[in-house]
This record gives structure tokens, C-alpha cells and sequence, in this order.
């Protein structure tokens, strides 16, 4: 694959998921390209625009969390987690207060 002369878009895979990422894809035999230094928690992959169809495919099946640079990823799990993990802080100062 080659960024100057094949038409191409980029995603944002998170670091803990690429591993699973690289793999399907290989598995798919889908040309990509991968940065090695990683966008805060975030690897950036390069793909020919010929591939979307199967690099969605694969995220579909895989539901893993890619965003691209105008749409950011959104991962409920983790914040639902935040989330419960506040609320419980918040449960135990106010027993706390309360005795």
C-alpha cells in the first residue's frame, strides 16, 4: 500500500484491541498500514478505500472500539464503569457522614 498514490482513509484502533485488529485483518488478507508510535491510546491504521466494506465487516463482528478523526470512539463500557465506580465513592461518604 502506498499513502501517496492509493486512495485511502485512516481509523483509530485502541492499543489493547489492535492485536485482535492486526490479526483479523491479516486473516482477511487486507492491505493496511499501522504506526508504530501509538496517538495517546489510540494506533492509527491506513486502508485503501477499495477495503472498507471488509475492514467494517470485521468491526462488526468484532465490536471493538475504532473511531475515525471527525467521529470520536465512544466506549460505554469503560465509562459505565466510571460511572458505578463514583457511585459507590459517593454511597460510602455519605454512610460515612451519616454515622
Amino acid at each position: 500500500m502506498n499513502l501517496n498514490k492509493d486512495t485511502h482513509y485512516k481509523l483509530y484502533v485502541r492499543l489493547g484491541e489492535s492485536i485482535i485488529f492486526d490479526a483479523a485483518l491479516k486473516e482477511a488478507n487486507i492491505d493496511f498500514l499501522k504506526e508504530e508510535n501509538p496517538l495517546g491510546e489510540y494506533i492509527r491504521y491506513y486502508f485503501k478505500n477499495a477495503d472498507s466494506q471488509k475492514v467494517d465487516e470485521i468491526n462488526r463482528n468484532l465490536e471493538l472500539s475504532i473511531s475515525t478523526e471527525t467521529i470520536p470512539s465512544l466506549d460505554y463500557k469503560i465509562s459505565k464503569k466510571y460511572l458505578i465506580i463514583i457511585l459507590i465513592v459517593i454511597v460510602l461518604v455519605w454512610i460515612i457522614t451519616l454515622f
